[in-house]
């Protein structure tokens, strides 16, 4: 629209923008990634971590907030959390650090330790960095242990040098 201004010019008067169309508000939200260890025999561990790093060339995996659990003959026998995993593809072994803490569903057997290494191939699982077991039969406590997936077989020592399978 045109206005005469105080000098008698005309003037533009600036018009208001047109109206912007309504736009949604987007939200995302992830809980967080699942992984399934799956081999001939079936279901090995399945867990839910933040986030996943991948190495294609090594088959390695990095994971953060790792929360998984583990099976044996299909059944899950134990659940292991810890804010660090690595998982080494080729030779089937799963290293967890950063305080680690293991929970056998069969039995009320609990063990915390600073790291674990998974051995899924042997069933095996050992621990170092100060390790406390809490069980029905007590609490006990040591430097490393070695055990079954299922925690059935539980043996405490002073020290993780050699544990490897």
């Amino acid at each position: 629209q045109r206005a005469k201004g105080p000098s008698g010019h005309r003037t533009i008067k600036p018009s208001s923008p047109p109206p912007q169309p309504e736009r949604p508000r987007l939200e995302l939200i992830q809980q967080g990634v699942t992984l399934k260890w799956i081999e001939k025999d079936g279901l090995r561990m399945q867990a839910t971590v933040r986030e996943v790093q991948g190495q294609e060339l090594t088959k390695t995996a990095q994971f953060s907030n790792f929360s998984g659990q583990m099976y044996e003959r299909g059944k899950v026998t134990t659940t292991m959390s810890a804010p660090k995993v690595v998982l080494d593809a080729e030779k089937r072994i799963v290293t967890a650090t950063g305080g680690v803490l293991l929970k056998s569903l069969d039995r009320k057997t609990t063990i915390k330790a600073k790291w674990v290494k998974w051995y899924s191939r042997q069933n095996k699982v050992v621990g170092d960095g100060g390790v406390n077991i809490t069980s029905e039969m007590g609490t006990m406590q040591g430097a490393a242990f070695v055990a079954d997936t299922a925690l059935k077989t539980l043996t405490v020592k002073n020290s993780a040098k050699g544990l490897e399978y």
